[in-house]
């Protein structure tokens, strides 16, 4: 979170003296994308506290208000991107394309190292809750069963460990 937050800070300036409007507009989706991630986690924290006698259905509407936030804040930088974008096709200003240059050379290097970041590690989550590194295979098979509705479904689960497989039945 602080390299995007550093970079957002760089992107901005960089945008502002460059006069480039796509620039802004590239700094206005990181900081979207991050306060997205942000709120949603928060949010998610928040809607696992246990409901009470004022608030009997817990705090599950939390998770809603957090993506109404993150919309509202998406339609203000759309609105903003559009009188912007307006105001330049009515009103042309110069752009420092040299500055500008730089700066997306900065923002490539950047991205390089946030994926990186987001996909160093050899763990990560699997639906139901398992943790562990490899791959997770599902596989499905649907036969001519003989259950009410006439449709069997079967299941098996493949998680892989490293070196080890399990395979889980």
């Amino acid at each position: 979170m602080w390299v995007s937050t550093l970079f957002i800070c760089c992107q901005m300036t960089g945008g502002i003296l460059a006069n480039s409007i796509a620039v802004l507009t590239d700094c206005a989706h990181l900081a979207s994308d991050m306060m997205s991630f942000v709120m949603a986690m928060y949010a998610l924290k928040i809607s696992l506290r246990p409901a009470s006698q004022e608030l009997t259905f817990g705090w599950h509407r939390a998770e809603i208000i957090g993506t109404l936030a993150s919309m509202m804040f998406l339609i203000t930088i759309t609105l903003w991107l559009l009188v912007a974008a307006i105001g330049r096709v009515m009103h042309p200003e110069v752009v420092n394309g040299e500055f500008m240059l730089i700066t997306a050379i900065v923002s490539l290097f950047f991205n390089l190292v946030q994926m990186k970041i987001l996909h160093q590690g050899d763990i990560h989550y699997h639906p139901g809750g398992q943790v562990g590194g490899g791959g997770c295979g599902h596989d499905h098979s649907h036969g001519d069963g003989e259950e009410g509705d006439g449709h069997h479904h079967e299941h098996d689960h493949e998680h892989s460990h490293g070196a080890d497989e399990e395979k889980h039945d």
